[in-house]
């Protein structure tokens, strides 16, 4: 409820600055924009509170309904039900003003759409939550090959010739340095033959990448959530010691 909180809050400022200002003959413009700015914060609050997810309206319906049913998933579902209804209206709204009035048509049109979009990701978002509550380690592979520092990138490329493995974690006394993907491999067997030889002389530590660290302890949604942000599709997993694992 903080959005529509600070819109009411605002629109109070601006209200009380067109009180003053209403009076001040030399405070025309002022007093306008005030008016203007306290009219579009109450509008903004009353938008936010129609109870259409994800507005605040649809989250306060969601919590409701969450504690009535004690079902997270079936009150995301109603409510989310209640954003696309209400995206639909919106839609309708601006089409029938572009027929009949000709004005802020498109605007309903897009807000209608924007809203009935992220009202049916907000349910998908708790599906996919629900799905990936499981333990990280029901995830985690062994098929990869630990290095150390400085292993020159040559001998990397020998050892994926053979092995194929992906990615390589560069490992220094048991802990997790980075990672060398074999997208990055790739990319030095592209180079020109003398670049190669050049790029193939440096060891594992001049080109590794550092990443985020998943603990074992962690669920598969929120490392979802991690890799997602970090545009990682692969990441080491690793125990409270911070030794790899997977």
């Amino acid at each position: 409820l903080a959005g529509p909180l600070f819109s009411i809050v605002f629109g109070m400022i601006f209200f009380g600055i067109l009180q003053i200002t209403e009076q001040i003959t030399e405070a025309t413009l002022i007093s306008a924009i005030a008016s203007y700015l306290f009219r579009i914060n109450l509008m903004l609050a009353f938008f936010n509170m129609i109870p259409a997810y994800p507005l605040d309206g649809g989250r306060v319906l969601r919590a409701f309904l969450w504690g009535w049913t004690n079902d997270i998933k079936k009150a995301t579902m109603i409510a989310s039900k209640g954003g696309k209804w209400f995206g639909i209206f919106l839609i309708i709204v601006g089409v029938l003003n572009i027929l009949f009035f000709n004005f802020g048509g498109l605007w309903y049109i897009f807000l209608g759409f924007f809203l009935y979009m992220i009202a049916g990701a907000g349910y998908q978002q708790v599906l996919i939550k629900q799905e990936l509550e499981i333990p990280l380690t029901d995830f985690i592979t062994n098929k990869f090959e630990k290095v150390s520092p400085d292993i020159t990138i040559k001998e990397i490329l020998k050892m994926a010739a053979k092995t194929q493995q992906s990615p390589f974690i560069v490992v220094e006394k048991n802990k997790v340095k980075g990672i060398i993907k074999i997208k990055k491999l790739n990319e030095i067997k592209e180079q020109p033959p003398e670049k190669q030889k050049t790029t193939e002389k440096l060891k594992a530590k001049d080109v590794l990448e550092i990443v985020p660290l998943l603990n074992q302890s962690t669920n598969a949604y929120n490392a979802f959530n991690i890799m997602m942000r970090t545009h990682n599709s692969i990441l080491p997993v690793v125990n409270n010691k911070q030794e790899i694992i997977g």
